[in-house]
């Protein structure tokens, strides 16, 4: 999965870069005023993005295997680097050491990216983590586990406000008033870049039809 990340990783930073550039260009040629904002607010974005990008690590969180080193040979892949910091994590500034775990928690830290294996699921919260990608199928409990290691503030405060409008999948002004929660609650804890608008109002959909089906089974309420 490091293998195939990394190189996609790499092409959307130079796309983003690319934009860049073009906006540049066009800041050149553009003459209304407007339009110069415009670009200029764009292209802010972007480098923002791209400094992102740029800074964020990826790293493996596995267990530790008696063979891997040899494991991993076979498929052209050199664990050993990765083990190191998985074993001492990263340095600080003030020349510490973070392990991997605390390093993953701190919102600032640019560890933004781990590629786990059967570790960091039950009893592992990270309270600014915005994305958990599953490559194996999940249900009941263990999907629930899943799901809110990646929404636990969201989930919480989703609970609360509906706990007293047991009906509300019934009421179109409940149901419109659920779903400017969900947004307004998406763009206060999304951070600018990775999150453009159009991405934060699809996840914003994505999470009102989750508490639908959750709440029309019954089931909204267990998640707790």
């Amino acid at each position: 999965m490091y293998q195939r990340i990394i190189p996609l990783w790499k092409a959307k930073l130079a796309k983003v870069r690319g934009y860049v550039l073009l906006k540049e260009d066009a800041l050149t040629r553009a003459v209304e005023e407007s339009r110069r904002e415009a670009l200029t607010r764009e292209i802010e974005w972007l480098r923002g993005q791209a400094q992102w990008l740029e800074t964020t690590i990826i790293e493996i969180i596995i267990s530790e295997a008696q063979n891997e080193v040899c494991d991993f040979k076979k498929w052209d892949f050199d664990i050993i680097p990765h083990r190191v910091v998985m074993k001492n994590g990263f340095q600080t500034p003030d020349g510490k050491r973070l392990n991997v775990e605390d390093a993953f928690k701190e919102p600032n830290h640019p560890f933004r990216v781990a590629i786990v294996c059967a570790m960091w699921l039950t009893g592992f919260d990270v309270e600014c983590l915005q994305t958990l990608y599953i490559d194996k199928p999940m249900k009941a409990h263990t999907l629930m586990q899943a799901i809110a290691r990646a929404n636990r503030d969201l989930l919480a405060a989703l609970i609360a406000h509906l706990r007293p409008m047991p009906n509300w999948t019934t009421n179109t002004q409940t149901q419109a008033d659920l779903k400017m929660f969900i947004l307004d609650n998406l763009y206060a804890s999304l951070p600018r870049p990775p999150f453009s608008e159009e991405e934060t109002d699809s996840l914003a959909s994505r999470v009102y039809d989750f508490v639908w089906h959750r709440t029309s089974a019954g089931a909204m309420f267990a998640t707790a």
